[in-house]
């Protein structure tokens, strides 16, 4: 069973005010369960989460609450109300996105994710969603053959940011020792 380090962590994402013990328990308390167990899928994980969380910078999108109104009655997030893409912004590692998003990983989670959107800002049950999503979107297929553009776009919905992604990919395959 693969289980990640503070030290690798330390080393991929150089960032003093980081929680690293907290940040590596609770991947490795969920990452399994998801099947996250080798060392490639975990580099294509963390890389991911990286990017999204600006080396776990924020777990919340960032934007003033104008900027979230165009999520507003976005029937393809599942929103439906007024104020839904505020309420539903991207949240956690992978930055979990609309109020039907919220709904189904709070249903396979048992967690009140649509009555209390903002748990998934804790590192536990961002860790917990974006592994659900991870598995969801059957992303360990795409991280075992390295593809890294085919999961930025099930994650993004397009390739914002892939030259980012690839970088901490990059970092991410040497710390971790993973031979492609």
């Amino acid at each position: 069973m693969y289980e990640l380090t503070i030290d690798q962590l330390k080393q991929i994402c150089k960032n003093e005010n980081l929680k690293y013990n907290y940040l590596v328990d609770a991947f490795n308390q969920s990452c399994p369960f998801f099947e996250i167990n080798t060392n490639l899928r975990m580099a294509m994980f963390l890389a991911q989460c990286i990017h999204e969380t600006g080396c776990f910078k924020w777990v919340r999108e960032l934007g003033k609450p104008e900027y979230f109104n165009k999520y507003d009655f976005r029937k393809d997030l599942g929103n439906v109300y007024k104020g839904d893409g505020g309420k539903y912004k991207g949240r956690g590692f992978i930055q979990l996105t609309g109020r039907a998003n919220y709904e189904k990983a709070g249903e396979f989670l048992h967690l009140p994710l649509v009555e209390q959107p903002e748990l998934v800002e804790s590192y536990t049950i961002a860790a917990l969603v974006a592994g659900w999503y991870w598995k969801n979107k059957n992303l360990n297929y795409w991280s075992d053959v390295s593809d890294l553009k085919k999961v930025t776009f099930l994650i993004n919905g397009g390739y914002n940011g892939l030259e980012d992604r690839q970088n901490w990919y990059n970092i991410c395959l040497e710390i971790l020792n993973c031979k492609k």
